[in-house]
């Protein structure tokens, strides 16, 4: 298997939604994380998906997040987010909420279909953290990878001479200090 790549991965961003955040176990800090992830694609131009669950009652995006307007966000009803995936990528980094439902069913739908998922677990997050503790587990079973955040970053980077490099490592120590 091939490692995932700043150039055959999707960033997938799932139901971060205003609303859902506070209740959400540290949903402050899987925003911030997800805040770090989302500059580091603009700047490294990974595609991004975003998806909201039915905005009308959840609330849009949670502002936190700056949202590049150019970005498409794919409105659902369904928990899986796959169909506001492409198939343009190999990779599916996989954030969101909440790990044991749309996490959970988009990466089990996206694994079905041939894509390799990626489930980055500082940056998915559920009410209940055995809810969270126990989908993690499952997505191993099935067959997707965990990793972090920093892990992903690091990955897309590639290299310490890359032209973004230094920016780059200023959001991730940024976000570092933010979370204590």
């Amino acid at each position: 298997m091939t490692n995932f790549s700043a150039d055959n991965s999707r960033l997938v961003i799932v139901d971060v939604q205003e609303k859902l955040v506070p209740h959400i176990h540290h949903g402050g800090e899987v925003v911030q994380t997800l805040g770090m992830l989302l500059a580091v694609a603009k700047m490294l131009e990974i595609p991004t998906t975003i998806t909201e669950q039915y905005p009308k009652g959840l609330g849009p995006t949670a502002s936190q997040l700056a949202i590049d307007p150019a970005l498409t966000v794919f409105e659902k009803t369904r928990f899986s987010a796959v169909h506001g995936v492409p198939s343009d990528c190999n990779w599916v980094i996989l954030t969101g909420f909440e790990t044991h439902i749309c996490i959970w069913l988009t990466a089990i739908e996206l694994i079905q279909k041939g894509f390799t998922v990626a489930v980055v677990v500082d940056a998915v997050g559920a009410r209940r953290t055995l809810d969270h503790d126990m989908a993690l587990r499952r997505l191993e079973q099935a067959g997707a990878m965990l990793t972090t955040a920093e892990t992903v970053v690091f990955t897309w980077l590639a290299d310490a001479e890359h032209d973004r490099f230094r920016a780059i490592s200023q959001l991730v120590q940024a976000r570092a200090k933010g979370m204590g």
